[in-house]
């Protein structure tokens, strides 16, 4: 009988080493978890400055970016412990003056938490006095007894803060020629939906134009069998950026705008049947597309011609700008 259950336990563990090995338990494999992202290729910026500021630079202006990120999920949300933007200045034209949102911190509780201790104290004297009195059935002790108890209950309740942790930590890069948030997992707020990044920039008085780089990453959780590890995935997109009501400056962000879009159409993987592909695989042709009669290096080259354009626009040759804010 011990043999049978000794093996009979043995079975058992290898049945159990197998499952986590094959995942035999899960008769579906687990859809992969796609991240995709839907941003603005060109941003038209208000003049926001501060009457304080411009007295106190006359040549210098600040611009109000409002950079809307919408993102779609495709599988389980589960993996994904972070959403990052990074939205810099490469050659440093331009610099932060304000960002929002700033850092974020919430809790899983509404209200505090409330904690409540009960103290008892129970106190007691007894006192008896008796005489024996001999019967003719036996002996009778008639006595007096004195009972006195006391007993004192405290309660005391307290109120703690409930524990707080970070959905969103922001902050600036590049000695303040860029802006980062990094989106954490929330009980409150989806992965998907629209955020609004807005970014406040430092530029010459007579700034119309300029372009900025948008990185965006997406950090996953890969559970293994012995250890969690993770993968992280990242795109980068050129913004244009122009002055609200400058003329030169939409039609150069305009220019940006449609290079890049047919620039990221003409590198897309394609099939034999020239249809676009959502993820290279086994089988498939990579071929040269031609997006309106231009390769991905011609559609590039005008990319680096509308980035010219747009440099040219932002006036940042004549004032050296801020670092910092002041």
């Amino acid at each position: 009988m011990f043999r049978a259950i000794r093996t009979l336990i043995e079975l058992s563990l290898f049945t159990a080493m197998l499952g986590a090995r094959t995942g035999w338990e899960s008769t579906a494999p687990a859809a992969e978890t796609v991240v995709v992202f839907d941003l603005p290729t060109s941003v038209a910026c208000r003049d926001i400055t501060p009457e304080g500021f411009a007295q106190a630079n006359p040549d210098r202006r600040v611009f109000e970016a409002r950079l809307e990120i919408s993102t779609r999920i495709a599988g389980e949300e589960a993996p994904i412990e972070e959403l990052a933007f990074e939205f810099i200045s490469p050659d440093g034209r331009w610099a932060v003056y304000d960002y929002f949102p700033r850092t974020t911190v919430e809790a899983e509780f509404a209200e505090p938490i409330c904690v409540t201790k009960t103290h008892e104290n129970a106190r007691s004297r007894g006192a008896s006095l008796g005489v024996a009195v001999p019967t003719p059935i036996g002996g009778v002790t008639p006595g007096l007894n004195g009972q006195i108890g006391n007993k004192d209950v405290v309660t005391e309740t307290a109120k703690r803060i409930a524990p707080k942790k970070a959905v969103l930590v922001s902050g600036t890069l590049d000695e303040g020629q860029g802006v980062f948030f990094e989106w954490k997992p929330s009980t409150q707020h989806p992965w998907a939906g629209t955020r609004v990044h807005v970014v406040h920039f430092v530029a010459p008085a007579t700034w119309q134009a300029d372009w900025g780089q948008l990185i965006c990453r997406t950090k996953l959780a890969d559970y293994g069998i012995f250890r969690k590890s993770h993968d992280d995935r990242e795109s980068i997109r050129t913004i244009a950026l122009h002055r609200q009501g400058s003329r030169l400056g939409a039609q150069a962000a305009a220019q940006l705008s449609a290079a890049q879009s047919k620039y990221l159409r003409a590198i897309a993987p394609q099939g034999e049947s020239g249809e676009r592909a959502a993820k290279p695989f086994l089988g498939i042709r990579w071929k040269r597309a031609e997006v309106d009669g231009l390769t991905s290096e011609g559609w590039h080259d005008r990319m680096l011609k509308a980035q010219q354009s747009l440099s040219t626009l932002s006036g940042s040759g004549n004032v050296p700008l801020l670092s910092r804010r002041q």
